[in-house]
């Protein structure tokens, strides 16, 4: 990705399993940590509920 100018990645993933305790948490963490990565990079904002 260097050589077509791409110098910054950021990256979200969310994989439960049959293990993870709290699945529904997750996903909401999950969904919080997307929403501000998006706010990062200009696309769009966050709205006290959670994702605009």
């Amino acid at each position: 990705m260097n050589q077509a100018g791409i110098s910054a990645i950021d990256e979200l993933r969310f994989q439960p399993t049959l293990l993870t305790s709290d699945p529904a948490g997750d996903l909401e963490r999950a969904k919080q940590d997307a929403a501000h990565l998006a706010q990062a990079h200009g696309r769009v904002q966050i709205a006290k509920s959670g994702v605009a």
